[in-house]
Parts: C-alpha cells; structure tokens; sequence
C-alpha cells in the first residue's frame, strides 16, 4: 500500500513540476471560478513553509490543508489566526479539533476575509461613495483511520460573500488523505477542495464555477539534522500547476525557523522593482508550554506585504 501511495504522490509532484515551467504565462481561465479567498493559506506555519502543507497537516489548520490531518492531533486543540494581506485586505481563521470516540476526531473552522471601504464611482468616474466586500466559509470537519498507517478525512463547508448589495453562497467539501511511512520520519499526503457549487450567484442570471483544487504533498523529518522538509505540488481549476517547498528548523526547543518558496509567487511579478523576493515566505514559532505563536511574513512584489499572526492552544 505505501509503495503504490508513494509512487502517486511522488510522481504527482513531479508531473506538476514539469508542467509549471511556463508559469510565466497568464492562464486564460484565471480568476474564472467564484471565492478565491479559498485559495488562500490560513496558518502561519504552513504559509511560511510555501503553503505546503498537505503532507504534513499535523495540527488543527489541518481542517483547512488535509482534513485526514487532524488525527494527528494528540486530543483537543484552538486556534486563532489574523492575516494582515495586501491592499488593506484584513482575514482570519478560527479553528477546533475535539476527540470523538477511541480514534475519530471532529473539526470546527470559521476562515473569513473583509476587503475594508472601496471608492464607488459613477460613470465619470467620479467618486460617490464607498463600499464594502467580504467573504467567509464555515466548516465541519471529520477524520477516522482508513487502514494500518492512513488516515482519511473530510470537511463540508458553507461559503458566503458580498460585494455592495449583492450576495451569493456556495457549499463544497474536502477530502484528504495522509500516510505515515514505516520510519517513523516521513508522511505523505493527497487532498481534492472545494468540490461544490453556488447556490446563489452575485447575479440572478449567472454562477460561477468554484476553485477545485488538487494537491499532492510529502513532508520528511531529518533523521540526523534538526530540519523538517515538506514539499507539495497542486492544480487549481481556473490557473495552473504550482509546486512549493519549505524548511523548518527545529534545532532550537522553544523557537521554530522557517523559510518556504511557492511558484504561485511568480503570478505578482510585474516587472517592478520589488519582486526578487516574489514567492518567498519567512517565518518563526515560538513553544511556550501549551500555547503555540506563529508568524509568517510573505511579499507580493509592488502589490505590497502580507503579515500574518497565529495562536493556537494544544492539550
């Protein structure tokens, strides 16, 4: 069984990174399907590592990442997480994994996103007003093992969004798998999102298809030096292959290292000045007792910075 899953995973990453190459290129089905926000990460760790997670999703943003993730929680854990994005774009995520029964456990997610006050103008193109846009999806999460070293989960969610006066509201699901390899130090894993449609469009007469996205991710703890690695490769519906990695320093007890390169970066490069460091992201995580801080630090080139800030509690 993990030879075969190891064969899709690890030629899955591969074929993606083969077929990103012409990156560069703008995507004619780009921003096509409706909620991008959804494609957006929400853990400072795992946004620092290049937002690939789906491997390892060893915590409660696994609701988000790889459902099947949340098995590895060790009991019940919180999460609170602020995202400080480009263009005064403000975001958030609420997380909980309780224990259900000897082996299952359950999950509980609250991801949202405001786009603060934009200029209404009229056809003059003079200012009239404001107004303002927001999103958000609320899920419920289930994992339970699906044989000896698998884990499988799932997460439906409710999905809203306004723009003015208009509205619309989406329902998808998420399915994951992770399996943990015999050493003990490696961990692969498959996820497919946003399987859903919109029950309502912004416009009566029109709706839009949502972001599906695949992804296929492994992540290895070094056996003789303190660094956890992670790699993940995916599709969106509406854009192109991506690949992204990262590494995670452990070397210290209490503080976490992290740097992570996503080929998503490549999208914000316009030419401008700023972009060399267009794909990268950096971040650090401090352990104190039960409490967990993360922070992770991602620049979008000319567009600006993203600062994101997340706390959880594990017991």
């Amino acid at each position: 069984m993990y030879k075969k899953l190891t064969s899709v995973v690890l030629v899955a990453i591969s074929l993606m990174v083969l077929m990103s190459g012409n990156l560069m290129a703008i995507n004619s089905s780009a921003g096509t399907a409706a909620y991008s926000f959804l494609k957006i990460g929400v853990s400072a760790r795992a946004v620092a590592l290049g937002n690939s997670y789906v491997g390892l999703a060893d915590d409660e943003s696994a609701i988000y990442y790889n459902p099947a993730g949340m098995r590895q929680v060790e009991n019940y854990a919180i999460s609170s997480g602020y995202h400080n994005y480009i263009a005064d774009i403000q975001g958030g995520y609420l997380s909980a994994v309780l224990p259900w029964g000897q082996e299952r456990k359950i999950g509980f997610a609250i991801n949202y996103l405001n786009y603060g006050d934009i200029p209404k103008t009229n056809v003059s193109g003079s200012k009239i007003g404001d107004f303002g846009g927001g999103d958000l999806a609320i899920s419920v999460a289930y994992a339970q093992p699906l044989m000896e070293r698998a884990d499988f989960g799932l997460a439906a969610k409710f999905i809203y969004e306004s723009v003015d006066t208009f509205s619309s509201t989406g329902m998808a699901l998420d399915l994951g798998i992770l399996y943990h390899m015999p050493d003990g130090h490696t961990s692969m894993g498959l996820s497919l999102s946003n399987l859903g449609f919109q029950l309502s469009g912004l416009s009566r007469e029109h709706k839009d298809p949502l972001p599906i996205t695949f992804k296929a991710g492994v992540s290895h703890r070094m056996h003789d030096a303190p660094f956890q690695i992670v790699a993940d490769g995916g599709k969106f519906s509406d854009n192109d292959f991506f690949v992204g990695g990262g590494v995670e320093f452990v070397g210290i007890e209490m503080m976490r290292l992290r740097l992570g390169y996503n080929t998503i970066g490549s999208d914000y490069k316009t030419g401008g000045d700023n972009e060399n460091l267009a794909g990268l992201s950096f971040g650090l995580g401090l352990l104190l007792n039960k409490l967990t801080f993360d922070y992770a630090y991602v620049p979008f080139a000319d567009l600006g910075n993203s600062h994101r800030i997340y706390i959880a509690r594990r017991w």
